[in-house]
């Protein structure tokens, strides 16, 4: 969560405009941006939207949208992989897991800016 409240901290400070969207390489790093941008009065999703990486548990409690993706799957041929290389001396390129986008609140819609309207 610490490199999250940092990252959040550092756009901040740059007084530069905040993007429309942040995706954060776990859900405890976004749920760390949106603790610090909550703490200094930037909303999300209103003002940027924030998703993680990996769906734990606290993200449904706190209505992150996050990408579930099959973590005991991937620790399987992560090890998998290791022991080829070792027997076998082989590299293989890639290997693509199933995962899912859970949509939730802190990407809900931005507020849109009203516009001024000519008066007649």
């Amino acid at each position: 969560m610490s490199s999250g409240v940092d990252a959040a901290r550092e756009l901040l400070d740059s007084k530069t405009p905040l993007p429309d969207a942040i995706f954060c390489f776990n859900d405890a790093m976004a749920i760390g941006m949106i603790n610090k941008f909550h703490n200094s009065g930037i909303f999300v999703p209103g003002d940027v939207a924030v998703a993680g990486y990996d769906n734990v548990d606290a993200a449904e409690h706190l209505s992150l949208t996050s990408v579930a993706c099959p973590m005991r799957l991937m620790g399987q041929v992560a090890a998998r992989w290791a022991v080829e290389l070792v027997n076998r001396d082989q590299k293989q390129l890639g290997h693509r897991l199933q995962v899912r986008l859970v949509v939730r609140h802190s990407t809900a819609a931005r507020k849109s800016k009203p516009s001024a309207l000519p008066l007649h």
